[in-house]
């Protein structure tokens, strides 16, 4: 061993090591000393298939530049079978210097080999990495890579100082609270997490808290995210700052009364200081015991003698826990303030296994309370299986009264010892109680708060009534919550009663006796003479709506009482509440542990705050509006919205995981701390990562092409109507694995790792061979962050074979758009941003280089969303302000799609489609926002031209208003200072045969200059060099209504009438404001999702807005400004957003009846010829 400044010595022993099992990489940090072989440990790899043929041997390292920052470096050394050796030796060198040297063993056949290496104390200078096989004729192969101080942008943290803690007001919630948060840290700030203590805001009194390293900067290196548990205080009505200080001299106390764990003769036993608890680690029945600790600290009498977690098939056989003899019970987590028991294993009935179960019980120090997450896994076909029960019963030793929770606080109690409370759909509840075969109604109500009480025992469950159908049970001394309700209320939605507008709600999977999750047969007659059902027919002939897969959590808490507790309702609430403790979000910006995130700013950037918190609000005021509520509905979103019905689409109508949607919630959590956020990410969350996402398959089922296949891991879709459509969409574009992670880092929620792991599994058992455009970007991007939450050296191979094939699809000189272009919605993802942090690959910031200077010239393209994230990063490491100015140019076109008006029902709707334009807009501004506000001075925006025309803007042209003479205004005036030859460009959709007539005349001289027709997609003419200069009027003539690619000559100066034209999804059109005008008049006619037009002064300043609340109708609407002193004269521009389909506009007063598609290009003609000569 050796000292970080000794020299390094050259051990040749075998080095062999268990490859660290789940999140060891992140838990385990660095030694104090480097070892002289810089070999950390080496393992054996397993379930990692490599396409194609499997080279004698290779190797990968995770990065190509390394900086002093990076402590470690993870490598991937990939081994054959054919020529397999039994030693590796792994040499370092500096040139022709060797560096270190290590010999590993090779593990068994079908297994590669990792590798972490220790690079603390190594010079800048260009390396290798040499992988040699011992014996005769031995492979071997090596890689280079260099290291540096520190890469592009970066910097060098202090390793010492205090974070705040931002603890929201609550005046529902004040006191002491138990909480779970995340903390992020710089790159290079802090190792150890012994070193970090939290102190309340009087900056003096620390606060016992438990520390949880979540994620690092490189495998066991600097700390990315630590999470914390400490019970804070929260106030009713003022923010409140604690401080958690990290340093070489912090020293953390240990907590004086931490939670105890006992394994002791097949039983785990956690005492808390309130309670103690134990449960089998075999034969998993949930709690065998528990009893409440007495004031004389011994624990007191049962009161809970026996438990059963249990699943009904429709048959009415009863599948249990404790029949898996194989089943696992982990200590997943033992610290002095929080203990986590994970059990894992199927329901088993007679050695016949049917549904898996993972049950998770988090117990904190000092409650009397039991946190509970239940989950349960389809693992048969659900066009095979259909289920009669899903629930957790405790057996109590005694039950002193039978309390349901009602609404707003309310409760029934029953007198029979038997009776029960069911949650039938999200409007209406109902509790009967029932001796011998006589039943009786106690009450009906509404939503119903989600809790029973025995006396001893209050059970509730988080979102009970949003998850109907749900059930809480008591018969003699059994209390069960019921996942599918026992006693469920029949059937009451045949097909006459789906409509569009309720389709959505999956009656069918809802309600009734049975939980059966396949689309009724009659479901496909609903298509006919209706588009917007044609995915329902297909999925219900290919069984696409297997549910198969499927998984479904529940959270509950246990409370425990000596004596019955009075305020059960209350306890109940505040046992699911939601508290707002959070890093303050600018130093969750500095940090860059979620990349550049800029905190709320309503200073600098009012309208943008706006938009994002009044759209969030709409989507949440959406979900009550159409009932998105269910057990299998709630916490999803919808991918586009109906405005003329007032309900979202039947195409497509889930979002899904599209358009990076998962992540939005969390990022504005992330960059707010406000906990409306915060619930919504979590149920969002929830619902994606369980019914959106596949958790098993069959050999029968993992074969199959989509959409019938299943793979776990993968994702199903959002087509087909059901949330569990397919099921093997592994390398899509959808991908998205962040959001698992957030809510890890900044909940503890443990079941986001399982399934992170999952799809990690199923990255490496099944590779592809890579894509461009969105197939390969989306995977990338997730590939990406993938890694580096969890360090999974199987995830290398696949992600650097889609990065060759996005980096190799990037356009030429040559190619149809220029060079730089990526193609076919490539902006679905973050990839470049994120593949350029993880590998600094100086291949992938020359391509980055290439796409913001082509996205800074040309409009956005494809239904990818806005590149903020390329422009931001691109800026951030190349310096170019053009990057910004484009992106405030989209910035400003995006709050043109979005209509606001209080009150209204549709305020903070986004055009034009909900995952799209408001999904982009939400996830990407942020990380835009942190780079403009570094940026100095001004920032003029840089607008484009059309959507999906390149350099040009796209109009339509109302031709037919002149018909065979044309008269008055011209359609186009240009203006030629020098004579010169010049071209007009007449591309568009210009009609059949015989085309438009076109008449160009010289003003001056009234001579005809040119006279033909134009058809098709139009062509290019060239006017000849002829003596004359000045300007020219040009018509168009005939019956038809051209579709005109502007600007239509190569000449300085070119304007177009006003009312004559109408705008296609345009980026922005500048017009003159009259000298002597003090305010002006524009109508504007909206047509179909057209949500507003704005005006805004040369330095993109808003001067006025109006909006149209009727989206699927045109309607005309008069914008009315004042005109300052100052812009009397000047050139404004006019704006109506990004993705609209037409707008119309006319000048009323104040205005030239002139437009220019670029300011440059405006003037103001001073003599016209007002009719075409014959």
């Amino acid at each position: 061993m050796i000292l970080l400044t000794g020299l390094p010595v050259l051990p040749a022993e075998p080095v062999q090591a268990e490859l660290p099992r789940g999140l060891a990489a992140i838990e385990g940090q660095v030694p104090e000393r480097i070892a002289g072989n810089r070999l950390l440990w080496s393992g054996p790899v397993s379930g990692l298939k490599i396409r194609g043929d499997l080279p004698d041997l290779g190797i990968q390292l995770d990065r190509r530049i390394y900086d002093s920052l990076d402590l470690t470096a993870q490598a991937l050394v990939l081994v054959g079978d054919k020529k397999r050796p039994a030693l590796l030796s792994i040499r370092l060198k500096r040139g022709d210097e060797d560096i270190s040297q290590a010999n590993c063993q090779v593990g068994p056949i079908g297994t590669h080999l990792s590798l972490l290496l220790d690079f603390r104390g190594l010079k800048p200078a260009r390396y290798r990495l040499l992988v040699t096989a011992t014996g005769q004729a031995a492979p071997a192969t090596e890689t280079a890579f260099e290291i540096v101080d520190l890469i592009p942008a970066a910097t060098r943290p202090v390793q010492q100082g205090k974070v705040p803690i931002l603890l929201q007001p609550s005046p529902r919630m004040s006191g002491p609270r138990r909480v779970t948060t995340g903390v992020p840290f710089p790159r290079g700030a802090i190792v150890d997490p012994r070193q970090l203590r939290l102190i309340r805001d009087d900056e003096k009194t620390e606060v016992p808290v438990q520390i949880r390293v979540t994620a690092r900067w490189s495998p066991r290196g600097y700390i990315r995210w630590a999470l914390l548990d400490f019970t804070a205080r929260i106030d009713p009505l003022r923010p409140r700052t604690w401080w958690l200080e990290y340093g070489p001299n912090v020293v953390r106390p240990p907590v004086t009364t931490p939670v105890t764990v006992k394994q002791d003769k097949g039983r785990i036993e956690v005492n808390t200081g309130r309670l103690v608890f134990s449960v089998k680690q075999q034969g998993f029945s949930f709690l065998e015991s528990a009893r409440l600790i007495t004031g004389n600290g011994q624990p007191g009498p049962e009161l809970v003698t026996g438990s059963r977690v249990v699943l009904v098939d429709e048959s009415g056989t009863r599948y249990e826990s404790a029949g898996d003899r194989d089943s696992r019970v982990d200590v997943e987590e033992a610290g002095p303030l929080r203990v986590v028991l994970a059990a894992r294993g199927w329901f088993v009935a007679d050695g016949k296994r049917l549904g898996r179960y993972t049950v998770r019980m988090t117990a904190r120090q000092g409650e009397a309370a039991l946190h509970v997450d239940h989950t349960f896994v389809i693992t048969e076909s659900s066009h095979r299986v259909r289920y009669r029960g899903i629930f957790l019963e405790t057996e109590l030793a005694r039950v002193e009264r039978r309390r349901f929770g009602l609404e707003r606080d309310g409760f029934v109690e029953a007198r029979q010892e038997h009776a029960w409370l069911v949650q039938d759909d999200d409007e209406t509840c109902r509790v009967v109680e029932q001796q011998g075969n006589d039943r009786r109604t106690l009450a009906r109500g509404g939503r119903a708060s989600g809790w029973v009480d025995t006396g001893n025992v209050t059970l509730s469950i988080r979102d009970f009534w949003q998850q109907y159908p749900k059930e809480f049970e008591i018969e003699g001394r059994m209390l069960r919550a019921h996942f599918w309700p026992r006693h469920p209320r029949a059937a009451s939605h045949p097909i006459a009663t789906i409509s569009g507008r309720n389709i959505h709600r999956l009656w069918f999977a809802h309600e009734g006796e049975l939980l059966d999750l396949r689309i009724p047969p009659d479901y496909a007659q609903l298509s006919k003479g209706r588009d917007e059902f044609y995915y329902i027919p297909s999925a219900i002939k290919n069984s696409a709506d297997n549910g198969l897969g499927v998984a479904k959590t529940h959270s509950l808490c246990f409370r425990f009482h000596e004596t019955p507790a009075e305020r059960v309702a209350a306890q109940a609430r505040e046992d699911h509440f939601t508290c707002g403790v959070l890093a303050d979000p600018a130093w969750i910006d500095q940090t860059l542990a979620v990349g550049p995130l800029h905190p709320v700013d309503t200073v600098r950037f009012p309208d943008v705050e706006t938009a994002l918190s009044r759209h969030f609000d709409y989507l949440q005021r959406m979900q009550e509006q159409v009932h998105d509520y269910g057990m299998w509905n709630f916490g999803d979103r919808h991918s586009n919205w109906n405005n003329r019905e007032m309900r979202p689409v039947v195409n497509r109508t889930w979002a899904n995981h599209h358009h990076g949607c998962p992540r939005t919630y969390w990022l504005l959590y992330l960059r707010s701390g406000d906990p409306k956020y915060l619930q919504a990410a979590r149920r969002h969350s929830m619902h994606l990562m369980d019914i959106d996402t596949c958790h098993w398959t069959t050999p029968e089922f993992e074969k199959l092409p989509y959409p019938r296949g299943k793979i776990r891991g993968a994702l199903c879709d959002y087509k087909g109507l059901v949330h569990w459509h397919s099921g093997n969409r592994l390398y899509d574009y959808n991908n998205v694995t962040d959001f698992l992670f957030f809510h890890w880092y900044l909940d503890g929620y443990a079941r986001a790792v399982d399934v992170a792991r999952e799809t990690a599994d199923a990255v490496a058992s099944h590779p592809r061979p890579g894509n461009s455009g969105r197939d390969g970007t989306g995977p990338l991007s997730s590939l990406c962050f993938l890694y580096e939450a969890t360090w999974d050296v199987r995830l290398l191979p696949q992600l650097e074979t889609y990065a060759t094939a996005v980096l190799g699809s990037q356009s030429k000189a040559d190619g149809k758009y220029g060079a730089g272009y990526f193609g076919e919605w490539s902006g679905f993802a973050p990839w470049l941003p994120r593949y350029i942090r993880l590998t600094r690959d100086p291949a992938a910031v020359a391509a980055l280089e290439g796409w913001c200077d082509w996205l800074s010239r040309y409009a956005f393209y494809g239904s990818g969303g806005a590149e903020w994230h390329d422009l931001a990063e691109g800026y951030r490491l190349l310096g170019k302000r053009q990057y910004l100015e484009k992106g405030v140019a989209e910035m400003k076109l995006f709050l043109g799609d979005q209509f606001l008006q209080s009150g209204h029902s549709l305020d903070g709707h986004f055009t034009n489609a909900l995952t799209l334009n408001g999904g982009y807009f939400s996830q990407r501004m942020p990380n835009f926002l942190s780079a403009l506000a570094k940026l100095e001075g001004p920032v003029v925006p840089r607008y484009g031209r059309s959507w999906g025309v390149f350099d040009r803007l796209e109009m339509g042209v109302y031709n037919f208003r002149r018909k065979k003479k044309p008269s008055g205004l011209p359609i186009v005036v240009l203006r030629e200072p020098v004579d010169k030859n010049f071209d007009l460009d007449l591309k568009g959709r210009w009609g059949d045969e015989p085309g438009v007539p076109i008449r160009v005349v010289h003003v001056e001289s009234r001579a005809v200059v040119l006279e033909t027709k134009v058809a098709g997609a139009g062509r290019k003419v060239t006017i000849p060099r002829d003596g004359r200069t000045g300007q020219y009027s040009v018509w168009f003539a005939g019956e038809q209504t051209p579709i005109v690619q502007f600007p239509i000559s190569t000449l300085p100066g070119e304007v177009v009438s006003w009312q004559d034209v109408y705008s296609k999804r345009m980026q922005a059109l500048y017009f003159g404001v009259r000298p002597d005008v003090t305010e002006v008049e524009i109508d504007v006619a909206f047509g179909y999702d057209a949500a507003s037009g704005s005006v805004h002064q040369p330095d993109g300043r808003m001067m006025a807005r109006v909006f149209d609340e009727r989206m699927w109708v045109a309607a005309w609407k008069r914008l009315r400004f004042t005109v300052p002193p100052a812009l009397r004269g000047k050139v404004l521009h006019f704006l109506h957003g990004r993705s609209h389909d037409e707008v119309h506009f006319q000048p009323v007063r104040g205005v030239h009846p002139w437009l220019a598609i670029t300011s440059d290009r405006f003037f103001v003609p001073q003599r016209i010829v007002t009719e075409a000569i014959k």
